[in-house]
C-alpha cells in the first residue's frame, strides 16, 4: 500500500504466523520457499526491466505489520511514501532489515531466530541516517531525496547491477 521505493513486493506465507518470535525449525522450508521466490521475481524483473535498481530481499527484525512478510525492495528507494527516518533506515540498517539467509541459519543450527530486545530495534529506527551505499551520513529527508539522485549513488547502482 505505501511502497518505499519503484519495486517494493511482500511475499507472504498463507499460514498465519505473527512475525520472527513465532518461528522455529519447522519453518526452514517455508522461509527457504519464501526465499527462492524473492530470488525467482527478482530474476524476472532484471529481465523485464533492465535498467532497474539492484534489489534486495529481507525481513524486518521488528516488523510493523503482525503476519510474517518477506520485502523484495528496489534500491532506488524512489517513493512519495519514503517520507521519515523510520522509513529509511528499516530498509537500510543492515541488523533491522535481515536477509532470509541470516534467519534460515538461526533456524536451522539454533531452532529459533536470534533477535535483540525489541527496544534495541526502535533505537536502530531512531539512529541517524547514512547511506549503506556510499557510506555518507544523511541529515534529514531533503538531502536524502538529493542524495538519491546523485550522480555518485546512481553510479553506484549501476555498478551493483
Amino acid at each position: 500500500i505505501y511502497p518505499k521505493a519503484r519495486v517494493h513486493l511482500l511475499i507472504m506465507p498463507r499460514e498465519k504466523i505473527g512475525g520472527p518470535k513465532q518461528l522455529n525449525k519447522s519453518h526452514v522450508p517455508l522461509l527457504s520457499s519464501m526465499e527462492k521466490l524473492a530470488s525467482h521475481i527478482s530474476q524476472r524483473l532484471r529481465h523485464k526491466m533492465p535498467g532497474l535498481a539492484p534489489l534486495r530481499a529481507g525481513f524486518h527484525s521488528l516488523p510493523s505489520m503482525h503476519h510474517l512478510h518477506l520485502h523484495v525492495i528496489s534500491f532506488d528507494h524512489d517513493s512519495p511514501c519514503l517520507k521519515t527516518k523510520k522509513h529509511w533506515n528499516s530498509f537500510t540498517h543492515e541488523d533491522f532489515f535481515v536477509p532470509p539467509s541470516h534467519w534460515l541459519r538461526d533456524l536451522t543450527h539454533k531452532g529459533a531466530v536470534a533477535l535483540e530486545p525489541d527496544a534495541s530495534y526502535e533505537a536502530m529506527l531512531k539512529s541517524p541516517m547514512r547511506c549503506p551505499i556510499l557510506r555518507e551520513d544523511i541529515s534529514n529527508i531533503p538531502h536524502l531525496r538529493k542524495h538519491l539522485i546523485s550522480d555518485a549513488y546512481r553510479a553506484r547502482l549501476r555498478d551493483m547491477r
